[in-house]
């Protein structure tokens, strides 16, 4: 790997890390992101390390070993010991104030593309245009077959994950989810080049904007008649029941805005169902977005556990 990394550094508990430092390039056919929020805006760290772990595994696990990922985090953050692959890059951002302080879900939205696209931003910066690149949110996991398809496979614009799992923590077994680009996050594998930010041309704020939303790639790609390859298989699970997880913030800016105008009990009801649709679509069409089905779940057998946890 053509870059530059400090010896083995401390983090807070003690544990070694390997750190990308400023002006440092980085020389990999594929580099996984991975955002993680300011430690301030998390409500159960000692999950959090713990889903960093099977995170870190998930990816370790690839039958295809040239990638790296960077870890993009505050300097404070704690991060559970890594392989030679897993590198994190400081980013020095302030708390997520406007994420605390949203009364609505676009302002909400806006919080979260803002935080997660300075972020990767700062991954991006040490990875040149021809770079695959693909978000990994911090909690989620990946098929480890993804890096060997994608390196084999002709290269086009793109690829999208439109086939995965939707996990409770902590329960047995997986939902399968299609269109799953529309779910999660977790679901794009593109050049840096793609990006509004590498292009050039857009302003600071649309750049981040766009590096923080997969939704806002894929409308742009649509819109310009762009076509991405959809890897062939389940390749990656989306977690949810996660403490640390958005989905309460949501169900509270809907109460909130349920008793502000008025007829509570009916608002939240219908707030409920929206929350549910946004994070268990049963209900979507694949025209719409993702679509669950519940009645065709997979137990976590061994070979699913080590396809997508490390073992």
């Amino acid at each position: 790997l053509a870059m530059t990394s400090s010896a083995a550094a401390s983090d807070p508990s003690g544990l070694s890390e390997v750190q990308v430092w400023p002006g440092a390039m980085v020389s990999a056919p594929l580099v996984f992101v991975v955002p993680v929020r300011h430690p301030s805006g998390v409500v159960n760290p000692e999950q959090q390390y713990a889903d960093h772990q099977v995170m870190m595994r998930s990816l370790e696990a690839q039958t295809d070993q040239n990638f790296i990922c960077l870890i993009a985090c505050n300097p404070e953050q704690r991060l559970p010991p890594a392989g030679d692959r897993i590198f994190r890059v400081h980013v020095d951002l302030p708390p997520n104030d406007a994420l605390k302080a949203a009364t609505t879900l676009e302002a909400r939205a806006l919080a979260i593309r803002n935080d997660k696209g300075l972020r990767f931003k700062a991954a991006m910066d040490v990875c040149g245009p021809e770079t695959l690149m693909m978000v990994v949110d911090d909690d989620d996991l990946i098929s480890r077959n993804l890096v060997a398809h994608v390196l084999s496979a002709p290269r086009g614009p793109g690829w999208v994950i439109d086939r995965g799992y939707i996990w409770n923590s902590g329960t047995d077994s997986l939902r399968p989810v299609e269109n799953f680009h529309r779910l999660c996050g977790t679901s794009l594998i593109l050049p840096a080049g793609l990006f509004l930010y590498k292009r050039g041309g857009a302003s600071e704020h649309d750049a981040v904007q766009e590096m923080g939303s997969h939704k806002l790639i894929i409308d742009a790609a649509v819109a310009a008649g762009t076509q991405f390859d959809r890897i062939p298989f389940p390749a990656a699970i989306y977690r949810q029941a996660n403490p640390n997880a958005e989905q309460a913030n949501v169900l509270r800016i809907m109460q909130t805005q349920a008793a502000q105008a008025g007829g509570l009990k009916k608002r939240l009801k219908r707030a409920f169902y929206t929350v549910r649709r946004r994070y268990l679509p049963v209900r979507k069409t694949l025209v719409s977005g993702p679509k669950v089905h519940p009645e065709a779940t997979v137990p976590l057998t061994p070979e699913i556990t080590a396809e997508f946890f490390g073992g």
